[in-house]
């Protein structure tokens, strides 16, 4: 939904965050089924606290392989335009880490 008089997308309904536990390093966690409005992205953040690299991916495999995902440190953080946040994979080399996921969305959407 767009606002026709600015041309930028509708304010989001709704904001939901969750974050991911990295309990076993080099294994690739999905993300959890939280749906992303048109016009908006989900955000990824390693959380400032963690102590090893949080890798990023679409697939499984990119997200355990640093050549094939987005590699980030502790408070960096990744955007992407997908429609739910399932569709991503995370994974990290320090047991204990912790990714943060947020993502706004409407109803309708």
């Amino acid at each position: 939904m767009v606002d026709t008089n600015l041309g930028y997308p509708a304010n989001a309904d709704n904001i939901q965050v969750s974050v991911v536990r990295i309990n076993r390093i080099n294994f690739a966690y999905q993300l959890p089924g939280i749906p992303v409005s048109r016009g908006k992205s989900l955000l990824i953040r390693a959380r400032f606290t963690n102590a090893g690299l949080i890798l990023v991916g679409p697939t499984q495999a990119s997200a355990i392989d640093a050549n094939q995902s987005a590699l980030l440190q502790a408070n960096e953080w990744v955007a992407y335009r997908v429609k739910n946040a399932n569709v991503m994979y995370v994974s990290g080399n320090a047991a204990g880490d912790l990714v943060e996921i947020s993502a706004e969305w409407s109803q309708g959407d």
